[in-house]
This record gives C-alpha cells, sequence and structure tokens, in this order.
C-alpha cells in the first residue's frame, strides 16, 4: 500500500523534500515506518524522538496501524518566544 509521508520545518530542509510516497506492508503502524523514512533519510532518524506524527490530519501514537492511501504528517517541535 501507498502512503504519502509530509516532512515539516527542519525535517523539510534535512530531507530537501515536501512529500514523498513509502510503499508499506499491509498493518503498517508508525512504529514500523520509521526505519523505511530512516533508510531513505537518516539525519531524520535523531528527531524520531521528539516529533509527533499525525495521519490524515489527527494526531496519533506510534502503534496507529496506517490505512491505504493515507497521509502521515511528521511535525518537529516548534519553539516560540
Amino acid at each position: 500500500m501507498q502512503i504519502r509521508v509530509l516532512f515539516f520545518a527542519q525535517l523539510r530542509d534535512i530531507t530537501n523534500k515536501k512529500e514523498i510516497i513509502i510503499e508499506a506492508p499491509e498493518n503498517c503502524t508508525i512504529t514500523d515506518l520509521k526505519p523505511v523514512i530512516a533508510k531513505l533519510y537518516p539525519d531524520v532518524r535523531p528527531f524520531f524522538e521528539t516529533i509527533s506524527f499525525a495521519v490524515d490530519n489527527e494526531y496519533v501514537s506510534s502503534e496507529k496501524i496506517l490505512e491505504p492511501e493515507c497521509c502521515v504528517a511528521l511535525i518537529p517541535p516548534i519553539s516560540g518566544g
């Protein structure tokens, strides 16, 4: 199944991509998706502990089972003042 992955803020800068399409197995979770993304973009791996994940505009846990054609957003923490 295909999963659309969106990168925001510094993750977009690191990957030099706004979005990518990943082929994932059925019943894939966010946890399963992380090593696939890390293989494509190793510099993203350190962010996995601090970023939030959203699926189809809703924040989810790492155990969320992904549906075909869903959109997964990787959202780093926002700092400001």
